[in-house]
Order: C-alpha cells, then sequence, then structure tokens
C-alpha cells in the first residue's frame, strides 16, 4: 500500500578476532546504495567472549543506548564509532542490520567493514 514502510533485517555470522582478551571493536561503515531519503540503514552490534554466548547472541545485540537503540547511517562509506564500553576486551563479534524504505526503492548493503583494534 501507499505510505507503507518495508523493513528487513539480517545477521552476519560470528567473527573471531582471535584476540582473547583484547580485541576492541572501534567503528564501521558499510558500502552499497542507499537511494533516497525515505531509505534508512540502521545496524546493531553484539560481542562477546565464548563463540556460543550463554543466553545466546540476540541478547547481547545493541545500538549506541543499549538494546533498544540502532546505529544509524546518514549514507554509504560514512564511518561510524561504535560505543566502546559495549565491545571492550571481547574476542566474538556480530552484527545486525536493518533496511526500511517507504518509496518502494530499498538500499543495498553490500558489505559490512569492521574497525578493530587488538
Amino acid at each position: 500500500p501507499d505510505g507503507a514502510t518495508s523493513a528487513g533485517e539480517i545477521k552476519s555470522i560470528i567473527y573471531d578476532t582471535r584476540s582473547s582478551s583484547s580485541a576492541q571493536l572501534n567503528s564501521f561503515w558499510w558500502d552499497g546504495t542507499q537511494p533516497d531519503a525515505s531509505s534508512i540503514v540502521k545496524f546493531q552490534f553484539a560481542s562477546a567472549s565464548s563463540s556460543a554466548p550463554a543466553g545466546g547472541w540476540d541478547s547481547l545485540f545493541s545500538g549506541p543506548q543499549g538494546s533498544v537503540s540502532w546505529y544509524t547511517s546518514s549514507g554509504p562509506n560514512i564511518q561510524i564509532t561504535l560505543n566502546p564500553s559495549n565491545h571492550k576486551n571481547l574476542r566474538y563479534f556480530r552484527y545486525k542490520v536493518r533496511i526500511e524504505s517507504s518509496s518502494g526503492v530499498s538500499p543495498i548493503v553490500k558489505k559490512v567493514i569492521v574497525n578493530w583494534s587488538p
């Protein structure tokens, strides 16, 4: 219907930094297309010391202000700083991408680049 918003989410694989106790996720950006102002790309990140965290990964996804918030991108290839208190000294991470559009033309996320330090 006209004016309806279409949305979808996808979760990444589990990434292993191979740094057993000191990995720090710093920032990320994405590559792709964002066709217009009604197209929104959002992200949440999850970090854990185990590849199978107690309670599962879904309970760990968060944005800059916690589990109900999202990092919202103003476009592709723009670096976004992650909240360091949520992703410090943890070996494994995942991200979740949510795309939304009310114009009928969805954004396309080709890849997500994560900057982290050991």
